[in-house]
């Protein structure tokens, strides 16, 4: 029996893709609906930040999933995830963040993390959320960043070498500081062997594991109903 609808808000097409082939492989029993907005992206290109605007959308997306029958959400842009602190009060399924999984287990494993994204706008989400989850712990915690801006305007006009050898120089340049490097965007996930093997370093991306915790969440929450 398919235990859906999990429905996914993302601000463009690139993950539909990656998640639909993760799904049918992994997770067959789950059914998705999507909806996409990329004026959000837009935005947060021309803004490099989350506006009131843009976070009312966001709002009226999850209570417009709540009310077609979505049994959760899942925020898919890291850019986008501090939102999901608002929209959850909202209503009365769960809404999950596709980096939170991601998050948890790089401060687990490591003191010295590497925040690694193509747009500005997702750096600061991670970072307070890195940040959030080790005083959860009282672990003290040193957070690096770096941000190929060009690497996203490659990948937008299809230019996959490009931004994947500016991600992959990034990468080598920010490893020499950290323990453990942080793919702060879905987009990047398809790169974790190749950094990981230039880098030696550990290398979390939030595709698999931002699906999987969403997934169990969801059921988790079905089964506490019962």
């Amino acid at each position: 029996m398919k235990s859906g609808p999990l429905v996914l808000v993302h601000n463009s097409s690139v993950l539909i893709d990656p998640i639909r082939k993760i799904l049918e492989n992994d997770f067959s029993d789950i059914d998705v609906l999507n909806i996409i907005d990329e004026s959000l992206l837009r935005e947060l290109i021309a803004s490099s930040n989350v506006t009131v605007a843009m976070r009312k959308r966001i709002c009226r997306y999850v209570i417009s999933a709540a009310e077609m029958g979505a049994r959760a959400v899942l925020m898919t842009c890291s850019s986008l995830s501090e939102t999901v602190d608002l929209a959850k009060e909202l209503v009365d399924i769960p809404v999950f963040k596709m980096d939170e999984p991601m998050i948890e287990e790089a401060v687990a494993k490591a003191s010295r993390i590497g925040v690694l994204g193509t747009l500005k706008s997702v750096v600061g989400p991670n970072t307070r959320l890195i940040e959030r989850k080790a005083g959860q712990l009282r672990k003290q915690i040193v957070v690096e960043s770096r941000v190929c801006d060009e690497a996203f305007s490659a990948l937008l006009q299809k230019d996959f070498k490009r931004h994947d050898e500016m991600v992959l120089e990034a990468a080598k340049e920010l490893s020499g500081r950290v323990e453990v490097l942080v793919l702060a965007q879905g987009s990047m996930a398809r790169l974790t062997g190749a950094i990981r093997e230039n880098t030696g370093k550990q290398v979390l991306d939030c595709l698999f594991s931002g699906i999987d915790g969403a997934v169990r969440g969801m059921k988790l929450a079905a089964v506490q109903l019962l």
